[in-house]
């Protein structure tokens, strides 16, 4: 009696599954038939600056990426979340999901679209960039420029020099031998920059941040330390803040770098893991990312 139970159970579920999966079948080959050739994506002239303030964009890659680099307003939901997290996709209005170069964002887009949300569009790229339209274009390019380490050394300088003079609260550390440390750290970053510019310019690729390089160096400075120029402009500010005596400022080294590794080393070793892989690899192994 167990035996024949357990029979007619087993026999039960391989229906269930079969009845299931025909199901799914349907579902997808209803949608495949009435798709049309356009549907669920949006061509880069479409991204006026009406559409990009309007719509709703999801970023679909992993968390990292979107940590280190997305666009202003876009939400996180990497493409194997989406049928998971699907109710937090918004019902009315244009939802855009994007990625790096529309793979992921692709496969996303379909199953959201399948699932229901046909409101959902997958960016169709150009040049792997999302590009909006209408002054934005113009604005996104603008910031790439504006978001470079000399910007950000500089601005955390100028935050240094206004502390000293403001909020010193009586704290100083101005000694002849501070001044002597101060002109070592400054004298020290300015010349790893130097050294990491020549190898680079040597090497025939480019230094400009945001930009795929041509070749992985591991030659010359950078046989000591992967990111030269990053930890030159670490030695610069901690020598300019102890130059101007802002104690309290000292703080800010700890803060450059992790902006400088969260906006800028992160996704150039992201880039070029995924250009040089083995190589890129066995290079992290024997050079530190700083020192």
């Amino acid at each position: 009696m167990m035996r024949a139970a357990f029979f007619v159970a087993i026999c039960l579920s391989h229906a269930a599954l079969s009845w299931a999966d025909q199901n799914i079948r349907e579902a997808v080959q209803d949608y495949m038939g009435f798709a049309t050739y356009e549907a669920g994506i949006i061509m880069p002239a479409q991204l006026d600056e009406m559409v990009f303030k309007a719509a709703t964009f999801i970023d679909t890659r992993d968390a990292e990426q979107f940590e280190a680099e997305h666009i202003p307003g876009a939400k996180n939901i990497e493409w194997r979340e989406i049928p998971a997290r699907l109710q937090e996709l918004p019902e009315q209005g244009l939802v855009i999901l994007y990625c790096n170069t529309g793979t992921l964002s692709a496969q996303a887009t379909f199953a959201a679209r399948l699932l229901g949300r046909e409101k959902c569009c997958g960016d169709a790229r150009r040049d792997n960039r999302l590009e909006p339209r209408c002054g934005m274009e113009a604005q996104m390019k603008l910031l790439k420029w504006i978001d470079i380490p000399p910007v950000w050394l500089t601005a955390f300088a100028m935050a240094a020099y206004f502390q000293a003079q403001y909020f010193s609260f009586g704290l100083s550390l101005d000694f002849a031998v501070t001044r002597f440390v101060a002109g070592l750290l400054w004298g020290g970053g300015v010349l790893l920059g130097l050294l990491a510019v020549y190898e680079m310019r040597r090497q025939d690729t480019t230094i400009i941040p945001h930009r795929e390089a041509d070749r992985l160096v591991q030659s010359g400075i950078f046989s000591r330390t992967r990111n030269p120029i990053y930890l030159g402009d670490l030695l610069i500010l901690a020598g300019i803040t102890l130059y101007l005596d802002a104690v309290l400022a000292l703080v800010l080294v700890p803060v450059l770098a992790r902006v400088l590794e969260r906006r800028f080393i992160l996704p150039e070793e992201d880039r070029l893991r995924r250009k040089f892989r083995a190589d890129f690899a066995r290079y992290c192994q024997k050079t530190r990312r700083w020192i």
